[in-house]
C-alpha cells in the first residue's frame, strides 16, 4: 500500500509537471505568433508610408488618415485605415498584359469577418480622382485586432491626417496590436502583441539643376544670346572706362583713331 501511494503521488507530480510544460510551451508559440504578425504589420505600413510620393504641388501627392474604433473585451481598440499615394518597383500586375507605372494608391485597413480578422491592402495602379475604389485587395495578415496610426505636425500627434489641406506630416506613429490565435480561435483568447514604431517622412526637395550657358546668357528669351546695347560694355557702366589688367577701354564717345586696341 505504500508503494502504490507513493507511485501516485510520483505520477501525478509527473503528470502536472508535462500539463505545465504543454501550457508554457503553447503559450510560447503564441506569443512568438503575435509578435511575428505585428512586426510584419508594422513592416507593410511602413514600407507604404515611406515611399510616398513628395511634391510641392498636392495635386500629385496625398495621404489621408481616417479615424475608427470598435468595441472589445479589452475596450476600444483602433482601427485606423491609411491612403497615400506611393511609389514601387514591383507590379501588381502581369506584364505581358499591362505594365503598371511606378506610382500606385495604396490603402490598408483591417477587416473583420466570422472568419477572422485580417489586414488587407488594396493597390491601385495610376492614381485618379477615385482614390479610395478599384485595384486589387489582398489579405496581408491574420490577426491584427488593431491599427492606430497619428501624423505629426511638428506639436502634436493627430489621429486624422488630409494632405490635400495640410500638406504632408512630418512623421507617422503607428501602435500594432496582433494575436496569436490559430485558425479557427477567438484572437481576443490568445496571447495578445502591441508594438510601436515612428516613420519619418522627409521632405528635402531634389538637387537644383542650373541652367545650362546658353540659358544664362539668354535672359530676354529671345533663344538668341543677349549682348550688350550701344554705349554700353559687359561689366561696366555707360560711358565710363573700363579698367582690365594690361590696359583701359576707352568710351564709346572718344574719337576713332582707326587703331583697333587689344589687351593680352
Amino acid at each position: 500500500m505504500v508503494a502504490a501511494l507513493m507511485t501516485v503521488f510520483v505520477l501525478s507530480a509527473v503528470t502536472m509537471s508535462l500539463s505545465q510544460l504543454s501550457r508554457a510551451k503553447a503559450g510560447g508559440r503564441e506569443q512568438l505568433a503575435a509578435h511575428l504578425r505585428a512586426d510584419a504589420a508594422l513592416n507593410a505600413v511602413r514600407r507604404d508610408v515611406i515611399s510616398v510620393l513628395r511634391d510641392q504641388d498636392l495635386f500629385w501627392t496625398r495621404l489621408l488618415l481616417t479615424d475608427h474604433s470598435v468595441s472589445s473585451p479589452y475596450g476600444q481598440m483602433d482601427r485606423d485605415e491609411i491612403l497615400v499615394f506611393n511609389s514601387q518597383l514591383r507590379p501588381i500586375r502581369d506584364l505581358d498584359f499591362i505594365g503598371d507605372g511606378a506610382e500606385f494608391e495604396a490603402h490598408l485597413r483591417i477587416e473583420e469577418d466570422p472568419d477572422g480578422i485580417v489586414l488587407w491592402r488594396r493597390r491601385d495602379a495610376v492614381p485618379d480622382k477615385y482614390p479610395r475604389g478599384g485595384g486589387v485587395a489582398t489579405p496581408l495578415i491574420s490577426g491584427v485586432v488593431s491599427l492606430g496610426i497619428e501624423a505629426y505636425d511638428g506639436e502634436l500627434w493627430n489621429p486624422s491626417w488630409d494632405s490635400d489641406f495640410d500638406g504632408l506630416p512630418l512623421a507617422i506613429r503607428v501602435t500594432v496590436v496582433a494575436s496569436g490565435c490559430r485558425d479557427g480561435q477567438d484572437p481576443y483568447d490568445s496571447t495578445l502583441a502591441i508594438l510601436r514604431t515612428v516613420i519619418p517622412i522627409d521632405r528635402v526637395p531634389p538637387p537644383f539643376e542650373p541652367p545650362a550657358q546658353d540659358e544664362q546668357d539668354d535672359a530676354d528669351g529671345d533663344g538668341l544670346p543677349d549682348t550688350p546695347a550701344d554705349g554700353e560694355l559687359p561689366g561696366g557702366i555707360d560711358g565710363e572706362p573700363i579698367d582690365i589688367p594690361g590696359g583701359t577701354l576707352p568710351p564709346d564717345d572718344s574719337p576713332d583713331t582707326g587703331i583697333s586696341q587689344g589687351v593680352r
